[in-house]
């Protein structure tokens, strides 16, 4: 539930869109029943996306609402409106046949498409995290082969390798995030249309043609930020989300509304991807780690009453 006690579909969905929460979550957490169907929509104002209801009109002119600087999500919008996209695989075309981005999302493997990911498959490993594996670098580049050809071909991934992930091991996507920001590279797309990515200034998702010489326009994504109009910068934070973990087991069943439920730590979650719309509120996050206090502090509070 909201910090409020509200579990209207409104409250909800609000309160994952805002930058700054409107309360604060104990040790202990209180569950919201069922589906909440714009769910997405509050997700997806972190990209740059904002979508009836509730975020249709001024909502891209506030602050509150203002996304991350790095918003690629290999999804057109023009005026707020979504032209094309890739399917939630990552890596379809767009399916309505229109010219489909030359940007990537960030790569998601296939299991999910097949449901047969750990969740599904307690004994399924990513093969990224098998020995030696997670700590093979020609292994990780095969993982991120497609995103980078198509959202940095000018650069060579082996080259840049060290400098995106200067730890070894596994390359995660908050590791490309953090770097495409810092670097200056930030996935443009070819948005003119004429084979060279990373022309800045050109409208996100342009469609159609345009100019006197009716030079086609429909040729990429531009990861800036678009649509935000607020007077707060963009916030490379926007795509972290603190999750509570609770053990459903030990302090199950947890079914619909539950009140009182002991968190037994607050996970670091990564959002890799806007979320769908419709019937499909999945949610993609990559889990980054645990919070820890003197560590996340701006996050994670320690709280002294005193008593008489």
């Amino acid at each position: 539930q909201p910090p409020s006690g509200n579990m209207g579909a409104k409250s909800t969905t609000e309160e994952l869109a805002k930058s700054t929460p409107s309360g604060c979550f104990s040790a202990r957490v209180d569950t919201r029943p069922g589906a909440v169907a714009p769910v997405s929509n509050g997700i997806n104002v972190r990209f740059d996306m904002y979508d009836n209801p509730y975020f249709g009109g001024s909502a891209k002119n506030d602050s509150q609402y203002k996304p991350a600087p790095n918003v690629i999500k290999g999804k057109f919008y023009q005026n707020q409106t979504k032209i094309c996209t890739y399917d939630d695989v990552g890596n379809s075309p767009c399916p309505d046949g229109a010219a489909p981005p030359n940007s990537r999302p960030m790569p998601i493997h296939s299991c999910f498409a097949t449901d047969t990911c750990a969740a599904d498959e307690p004994t399924w490993i990513h093969e990224r995290f098998q020995p030696p594996a997670d700590d093979n670098q020609a292994a990780q580049e095969i993982f991120w082969a497609d995103y980078w050809a198509s959202n940095h071909p000018g650069d060579s991934l082996n080259a840049l390798y060290s400098a995106i992930n200067p730890d070894g091991g596994v390359l995660t996507r908050l590791e490309m995030y953090n770097w495409e920001n810092s670097a200056n590279k930030i996935p443009l797309g070819d948005v003119d249309g004429d084979g060279i990515p990373g022309e800045p200034g050109a409208p996100q998702g342009s469609s159609g043609t345009g100019g006197d010489e009716g030079e086609s326009t429909a040729a990429g994504e531009n990861g800036n930020p678009m649509n935000y109009g607020g007077t707060e910068a963009p916030d490379l934070t926007r795509r972290d989300m603190p999750v509570a973990v609770i053990n459903c087991i030990a302090d199950g069943p947890i079914n619909g509304q539950e009140v009182d439920v002991p968190v037994v730590a607050f996970a670091k979650m990564f959002l890799t991807h806007a979320s769908e719309g419709g019937s499909d509120q999945t949610i993609y996050a990559e889990m980054i780690g645990v919070l820890q206090p003197g560590v996340d502090d701006e996050i994670l509070h320690d709280i002294v009453q005193l008593y008489r």
